[in-house]
């Protein structure tokens, strides 16, 4: 059994704690009218497990399309899935919704390119290296994406995927310029 049909949900954690960004796959997510944070919180993706879903009497909140998009992606991560791609061959009916969801590759390839050998953002001239330092810096998301104009919060997303593929081995070449 699948989806809603399925006695079981899959949970994921959350918590308020900055001390959950020392551990890997975190999705920070920001208070917004249909999540039902009250603060920045952060799903803590590594402790993700199923539970019977009688156990719940009813929803907190709903996440956005690209706050579940980015959780759904860390848990991709964590399981070493290539994505889209397995989501669309396991589950062909599910074809609208897999489309939402974004191959971490794809994303990269698109977003991710060359200049005179350091990897950067599209065509904003805007390298990997400064994106991730900003954020390493204590520089939220939407400071990193409103510090240069035409930066999308996917680049960002792009730019950690780079990087977390970098540092885990797994380094595809980004697109030519």
């Amino acid at each position: 059994m699948y989806g809603l049909r399925s006695p079981l949900v899959l949970i994921v954690p959350l918590t308020s704690q900055d001390a959950a960004l020392r551990f890997p796959v975190i999705a920070s997510l920001q208070p917004d009218a249909t999540n039902g944070l009250s603060l920045p919180s952060y799903a803590m993706v590594f402790q993700t497990r199923a539970l019977d879903r009688s156990r719940f009497l009813r929803p907190l909140g709903r996440l956005s399309g690209d706050d579940l998009r980015w959780v759904l992606g860390e848990l991709v991560l964590l399981a070493g899935l290539d994505s889209a791609t397995v989501l669309r061959s396991r589950r062909p009916d599910l074809a609208e919704t897999n489309e939402a969801i974004d191959d971490k590759a794809v994303l990269r390839a698109e977003r991710i390119v060359m200049r005179d050998g350091v990897p950067c953002v599209r065509d904003l001239g805007v390298s990997v290296k400064t994106v991730v330092s900003m954020l390493a810096d204590g520089k939220q998301v939407d400071e990193v994406v409103s510090a240069f104009s035409g930066l999308e919060l996917e680049d960002v997303m792009a730019c950690l995927q780079y990087a977390a593929d970098r540092v885990f081995g797994q380094e595809p070449p980004p697109s030519a310029a």
